[in-house]
């Protein structure tokens, strides 16, 4: 209660273009699941067509977070690396996104 309080206080002392950005982060915070989902949602309906994601079942749509950690597994560099290569080499297809991959950044550990 004083949470909210004290954020009431603070809306009345902002400037009015303060305010929405404030609601936006408040939203997103209170409802981190749904918002989780609704990312999630999106990023697999996007990339419906990943050779990746088809390779482990998933054919796009709504899929929830328990579904799509049990079909995708936890990889290493070296578990995609022929998927790296093809797309080094210029394969064009969509293997790990719908959008084509420009560029390739190395960093070394």
């Amino acid at each position: 209660m004083e949470k909210e309080e004290s954020l009431r206080l603070r809306r009345i002392a902002m400037k009015e273009e303060e305010v929405e950005p404030l609601e936006f982060i408040e939203e997103m915070t209170s409802h981190v699941d749904e918002v989780q989902q609704m990312v999630l949602d999106d990023i697999l309906s996007t990339n419906a067509n990943a050779e990746y994601l088809q390779r482990h079942g998933i054919f796009g749509g709504s899929i929830d977070r328990k579904t799509f950690k049990s079909k995708l597994p936890i990889i290493e560099y070296e578990d995609i690396l022929p998927d790296i290569q093809r797309i080094a080499n210029g394969d064009p297809s969509p293997i790990f996104s719908a959008q084509p991959v420009s560029e390739l950044i190395t960093s070394q550990v």
